[in-house]
């Protein structure tokens, strides 16, 4: 009788498991995971060149709808497969050439998107949508860092406050081009005069940003002049910037304007 239950012990073991027992195979796996993948990748970017967004949702991560739902689509034409690669069995990095219609012109982009394995096939994962306005914003520093030059600026060579708008803020700029990030270790002005209305400490590499300055008190001499010293920290090394000031700044068009405000006799 032990022998007998040993037998059908052994037997059990022996038999593979049934079609929908046990885990599933990673579908990389085989030839028709592959296919199935390129497959799927083909018919999501279909339907996003056609705009048929409630389509391509078949193809999108269950954990991802919203985001997909949220993210602006725009026009392309001409999507290509560049490379599928897949660290492991279950998920792949695919990306993928369009020509973005632009303006009535067409601008190549590439899109590197993952996409995994889940219950239902192949599904590709979106990310949270960045909000629009920061979009713009990174590209525009995007393309300021590829035209800035590798040198350390300050402007402009004169601070002005001007006669015709005396509390109007005015605005130190600091334009990083150097590889490395630079600090602001020092501020010295008359603060009888001046007080800082937006300080900065840090200017990170190839970028800018401005220092806003207001006046305290206007006072009743036009051009009257004074002086703010920057220092900055560029590693090891400091560097002093000595920006003049001028106060209730009167030039030739702020007196045509002055006199064109008088009452005429």
């Amino acid at each position: 009788m032990l022998h007998l239950a040993l037998w059908f012990v052994l037997t059990l073991q022996a038999v593979p498991p049934s079609p929908g027992q046990g885990a599933l195979p990673a579908a990389a796996q085989t030839a028709q995971g592959t296919t199935d993948l390129e497959a799927a990748v083909a018919a999501y970017w279909d339907l996003l060149q056609k705009q048929d967004k409630a389509g391509a949702l078949r193809y999108v991560h269950p954990d991802d709808l919203n985001h997909f739902i949220r993210r602006t689509e725009g026009s392309f034409s001409d999507w290509k497969v560049i490379s599928i690669e897949q660290p492991t069995p279950d998920s792949a990095r695919v990306t993928v050439s369009i020509q973005r219609l632009m303006m009535n012109s067409r601008v190549p982009q590439e899109i590197t998107e993952t996409w995994e394995w889940t219950d239902s096939g192949w599904k590709v994962r979106v990310p949270q949508p960045v909000p629009i306005v920061e979009r713009v914003r990174a590209r525009a520093r995007e393309l300021a860092s590829r035209r800035m030059p590798e040198t350390l600026e300050v402007f402009p060579p004169q601070l002005r406050f001007y006669a015709l708008s005396p509390r109007q803020p005015a605005a130190i700029t600091i334009r990083n081009g150097l590889p490395e990030p630079v600090k602001v270790v020092g501020l010295e002005f008359d603060p009888q005069r001046l007080r800082v209305a937006s300080p900065v400490e840090v200017v990170a590499s190839r970028s800018s940003d401005r220092i806003l300055m207001e006046l305290v008190e206007v006072p009743d001499q036009a051009n009257v002049p004074s002086e703010v010293e920057l220092k900055l920290q560029v590693g090891e090394e400091l560097r002093t910037f000595q920006i003049p000031v001028v106060f209730n700044y009167v030039d030739d068009i702020s007196r045509w304007v002055a006199g064109q405000a008088k009452p005429h006799r």
